[in-house]
């Protein structure tokens, strides 16, 4: 039988680490990516490896395989040049930042603009927010007329529309997305017809595309139909569903109406708490905006369950950070 090559064994092996959270396997994958890019340098190795330095936050070990992949000929990385020159603490340079991503854009690579005008409408280190540029940056992706990047440009172009308050072309676009293949589009229509904005107000059809693709944000969306009693009788057993799903997608929303639930039951799964706890922690409810998250705890489950959970994530988090 025919063995894989040597480059294949030291990648598989590499990538499954890149996937871990325990520091001596990100770096024993990064060990084996840098065996299998002496065998044959691909752009897929190059990835992973960026991957595990930026979990390992070796900044000046990311700037070496990074430039070291550009200077093989990997253009596909010039949109990852740009970035880092837009956001490095420590060298950020919003010359530099453009100098990259324009190199990628002279090539017609539409993650260059998909990133720049990222950049541009939120703003970061190197470039103070500018929206009208995003947008046009947008527009002129969608002009590539990439088929793997049409839905993407529609559904962003939708978004700014939205914004705008100009919902009929947002519409269209949104439409234009999902025909393309862009489905975290339909989450977008669903809101639309939720709301009654440039189209008349239509529950079903608002059900109806929030299931069409399950994301962390349509299944907030569904657990809060069965939650609040709106479109359909409460239901706590599928808001329950629904929340776990998004919880385990990494949704901090998702994962701390999870823990409120378990709570609110005599006996409860500790393990499973402090699960959601991790999740809800790793992805963004932290001590400064803790208490709206639980403010809407209150909301929902009153404040004796949002005494309990805020004492209980307290003690957890605390524990966590060696602090306790």
């Amino acid at each position: 039988m025919e063995m894989i090559s040597n480059y294949y064994s030291n990648y598989i092996k590499g990538a499954y680490y890149t996937k871990s959270k325990n520091v001596v396997q990100i770096r024993l994958g990064a060990d084996y990516l840098k065996e299998a890019l002496k065998i044959k340098q691909t752009e897929e190795a190059y990835q992973a490896l960026l991957i595990c330095y930026l979990k390992l936050q070796e900044n000046a070990e990311y700037e070496h395989v990074l430039f070291e992949a550009v200077d093989n000929g990997f253009d596909a990385f010039y949109s990852s040049c740009g970035i880092y020159y837009a956001n490095s603490k420590e060298k950020y340079d919003k010359d530099k930042a453009l100098f990259w991503f324009k190199k990628g854009m002279n090539l017609k690579n539409a993650r260059c603009y998909s990133e720049l005008s990222k950049l541009y409408i939120t703003g970061c280190l190197a470039f103070k927010p500018d929206r009208e540029k995003g947008v046009e940056l947008l527009k002129k992706g969608l002009e590539l007329n990439d088929p793997k990047w049409n839905g993407y440009f529609s559904w962003a172009l939708g978004l700014a529309y939205y914004e705008d308050k100009k919902y009929d072309e947002a519409l269209v676009l949104y439409q234009n997305a999902i025909d393309a293949g862009y489905q975290q589009a339909n989450y977008n229509l669903a809101i639309l017809y939720r709301d009654g904005a440039g189209v008349e107000k239509d529950p079903e059809k608002y059900v109806q595309y929030l299931l069409k693709h399950l994301s962390p944000e349509s299944a907030l969306e569904i657990a809060g139909v069965y939650l609040l009693n709106t479109y359909a009788k409460a239901d706590t057993e599928i808001a329950c569903i629904y929340l776990d799903y998004a919880a385990r997608q990494g949704n901090p929303v998702g994962a701390i109406m999870s823990a409120a639930f378990l709570v609110t039951r005599k006996q409860y799964d500790e393990k499973l708490l402090n699960q959601y706890l991790e999740i809800a922690f790793r992805n963004g409810v932290n001590d400064e905006n803790m208490k709206a998250h639980f403010d809407d705890i209150e909301d929902v489950f009153g404040e004796d369950v949002k005494k309990k959970l805020q004492d209980l994530a307290t003690k957890y988090w605390n524990l966590t950070r060696g602090q306790a």
